[in-house]
């Protein structure tokens, strides 16, 4: 038991190190998805969008009122929530038989966030 704590804790340290270097952006680009799981892509959307339904209702039964969109695991329940709209959106725009991947959940609706398939580089050209 005391061997296993100790490997977790050294792989956990590990992994923590390896994203220390990196910026937001490169921490997203590992994420990908292509068209082939927009079925599953779909059920998580369902099944999220149930629990907040199920929980918002437990909650009003508790409290006598819906829980506050200021409640932080309401809050990150939505983050999910647009964040896997926007995957299928993206998705969904493209060709059935497309293997373009889309990356980092949701990506594009952050702020800031370009894609660089259309982007200009530094010399006004198209990116690829």
């Amino acid at each position: 038991m005391l061997l296993r704590l100790a490997y977790l804790t050294v792989t956990n340290a590990f992994a923590a190190l390896r994203l220390l270097p990196m910026s937001d952006r490169d921490k997203d680009v590992e994420i990908a998805t292509d068209r082939t799981f927009l079925p599953d892509i779909q059920r998580q959307l369902a099944e999220t969008q149930s629990l907040v339904a199920t929980r918002q209702a437990r909650h009003t039964e508790r409290y006598g009122e819906p829980m506050s969109e200021a409640n932080i695991w309401l809050e990150q329940r939505n983050a999910e929530i647009r964040s896997m709209q926007l995957e299928i959106v993206a998705l969904e725009a493209q060709p059935a038989d497309s293997t373009t991947v889309v990356r980092g959940a949701g990506v594009l609706g952050r702020t800031g966030y370009q894609n660089t398939a259309t982007t200009p580089d530094s010399k006004g050209t198209q990116r690829a």
